[in-house]
């Protein structure tokens, strides 16, 4: 992974990169979507013990919105490199593309919890996924112009 960011930064050839890049956050999203099933069925505590990390989840004391924050941010981050971050503007505002994917997805699997027994809707969830979406985008914007930079140092 380090050599990947690494070659990433300094714009090294990777075999089809921008392929990669969208391989890496679709098979994240899989994840993601592991992990709402999880939820969904009332098998999230089993899998964080059958992986051993059952007693570093209890330690965070809010760990569900730690998740929400962490994961559709870093999934917001993967989508906006995977889409070359494309933007659009509305009202004087740019906005990334992945992120708006992100975002949509989040809220709508939020509000589907409320037809899940074993769901829970919180709007405080939607809180953390947009704050996570919104740090870690500016973020992703951050690599973007590191990567602009690192490109005009190397020669030609």
């Amino acid at each position: 992974m380090l050599c990947f960011l690494k070659a990433m930064l300094h714009n090294q050839s990777l075999p089809n990169f921008a392929v990669m890049k969208k391989v890496i956050a679709g098979l994240f999203f899989v994840f993601i979507c592991g992990v709402i099933y999880l939820a969904n069925t009332s098998q999230l505590d089993q899998a964080y013990a059958y992986i051993g990390v059952d007693h570093l989840v209890k330690l965070l004391p809010v760990k569900d919105k730690f998740g929400h924050f962490f994961l559709y941010g870093f999934l917001a981050f993967l989508f906006n490199m995977g889409l070359n971050y494309k933007s659009f503007s509305w009202k004087e505002n740019t906005f990334q593309l992945g992120a708006l994917l992100v975002l949509s997805f989040a809220i709508i699997e939020e509000f589907t919890q409320l037809a899940i027994p074993a769901r829970e809707f919180d709007f405080v969830d939607i809180l953390a996924d947009v704050l996570g979406i919104f740090l870690f985008s500016k973020f992703s914007l951050q690599v973007k112009n590191w990567r602009i930079k690192a490109m005009r140092k190397v020669p030609s």
